[in-house]
C-alpha cells in the first residue's frame, strides 16, 4: 500500500478494538499524520492503514523505550533506596553537581540491594537500576600512614582482623596503637578470601596537637 492507495488509517494502544474501531489518523498528501499522544512507559501503540480496495494492513507496533538516557544537564533528580521501593520521588535524594551524581557513603548490610533511578528535565523517570553488595570473608587487614612532614608513605602494616559482631556487617580491622604525627593521614585496606585487595580507604587526618600515640579502630 503506497501513497494514493491509502484510504484511511487508525491507531490504538495495547488492546486491539477491532478494525475500524481505533483512533482515526489524518492524511495529508497521501501521508498519514500521527498527532502527539501520551504513551505510557511499557505500553505499545499500534498503527494500521486501509487502502482503496478496503484492505487493512497488519498493525505495526511502536514502543517507547523504558530506559531514559538522562545525562549531564538533562538530569533533574536522582534518588536511591535500599531493598524496598518507596515510590518515584520518595527515595533518598543524591546531589547533582555539573551533571555528575555523587554518592559519598552508604550503610549496607549483608544481602542488601541498592537501587538508583533518575528523572530527566522532561519529568520522566527511568527504571531503578540495582546494585548488590557482596560480602566476602577477609583474610588480611593492613594500614599505611602518609607523613605530613615529607609526603612519604610508610609500608603497609598488619592490623588485627576480628570477626563481625553479627551477620549484618563486614569484618573489622583493629590496631590498638598507631603512632602518627599531626596532620598525618592513615589509609586502610582488606584482602578477601580470593586474594584480591579492596581500594585503600582514607581515614582521618590526625591533628592532636603535640605528637601522641592514638588508639584507632576501623
Amino acid at each position: 500500500m503506497t501513497g494514493a492507495d491509502l484510504q484511511n488509517g487508525e491507531y490504538y494502544i495495547d488492546t486491539d478494538p477491532g478494525q475500524g474501531n481505533g483512533t482515526p489518523l489524518t492524511f495529508t498528501g497521501g501521508i498519514a499524520n500521527l498527532t502527539n499522544f501520551n504513551l505510557p512507559t511499557g505500553s505499545v501503540a499500534y498503527v494500521r492503514v486501509k487502502d482503496t480496495y478496503n484492505r487493512w494492513s497488519y498493525p505495526r507496533g511502536y514502543k517507547r523505550p523504558g530506559i531514559i538516557n538522562s545525562k549531564g544537564s538533562d538530569l533533574a533528580s536522582v534518588e536511591y533506596f535500599i531493598n524496598n521501593d518507596p515510590g518515584q520521588g520518595n527515595g533518598i535524594q543524591l546531589p547533582i553537581t555539573s551533571g555528575a551524581v555523587h554518592v559519598d557513603s552508604l550503610e549496607l548490610h549483608q544481602h542488601d540491594v541498592v537501587y538508583i533511578r533518575a528523572k530527566d528535565s522532561y519529568n520522566r523517570w527511568g527504571p531503578p537500576k540495582a546494585w548488590k553488595y557482596h560480602f566476602k570473608d577477609f583474610q588480611k587487614a593492613e594500614y599505611k600512614i602518609k607523613l605530613a612532614s615529607n609526603g612519604t608513605t610508610t609500608l603497609p602494616l598488619l592490623m588485627e582482623l576480628i570477626p563481625p559482631p553479627d551477620s549484618t556487617c563486614g569484618w573489622i580491622g583493629k590496631k590498638d596503637t598507631v603512632s602518627w604525627h599531626a596532620n598525618d593521614t592513615i589509609w586502610a585496606r582488606f584482602q578477601d578470601q580470593d586474594g584480591f585487595y579492596t581500594n585503600w580507604k582514607r581515614g582521618v587526618v590526625a591533628n592532636a596537637g603535640l605528637d601522641k600515640t592514638i588508639c584507632e579502630r576501623f
